[in-house]
């Protein structure tokens, strides 16, 4: 379901002069808006560079802690799993090893490499075939392109107002 565009009213310029003064009015709010913006983003950034700076200690504790718990862990881990488990309890909360899914990793080679090694001892199950529309190979033939069914090439005019001052990268 297409979402209904949001009706706008407004003044239709009667004159070339009344245009011009609507073009000028679009550019102090355009420079306005960029302005904000501007202010909203310096501010975005001195907040996130004040959270990081009171992170940051915070942070240190967790990497040190939970290193120097590991060591422990992992030199007593017999004796308090009982030589069978995985987790350690604690009055304050547990220690725990936990096994990652299996993972592929390439060392020595690239994907490249390894595509061609499986096509010499054809075993095509360890690769993946996608197929996807080319786009721009049917803008490149549209005549052709527009005889497949349901396939249009379609192109639009879009209105631009930009005020004297703006150059087109800066409207938003």
């Amino acid at each position: 379901m297409r979402a209904k565009k949001k009706a706008i009213t407004t003044t239709v310029p009667q004159t070339e002069a009344d245009a011009a003064a609507e073009l000028a009015r679009l550019g102090e709010a355009q420079r306005a808006l960029g302005s904000i913006q501007a202010s909203l983003d310096e501010a975005v950034a001195a907040a996130k560079a004040e959270a990081e700076d009171l992170a940051a200690p915070h942070r240190a504790v967790v990497e040190t802690a939970t290193y120097g718990l590991e060591i422990w862990a992992v030199a007593n881990r017999q004796t308090l799993t009982k030589g069978n488990g995985k987790t350690i309890a604690l009055a304050t909360g547990e220690l725990r090893w936990r096994t990652n899914p299996p993972s592929v990793a390439l060392r020595g080679t690239s994907a490249a490499k390894l595509i061609d090694v499986i096509r010499e001892l054809a075993l095509p199950r360890f690769l993946r075939t996608k197929v996807e529309l080319d786009k721009e190979a049917l803008l490149r033939e549209p005549d052709v392109a527009s005889t497949l069914p349901g396939v249009s090439i379609e192109q639009a005019e879009a209105f631009e107002a930009i005020p004297a001052g703006l150059a087109l990268r800066e409207v938003a």
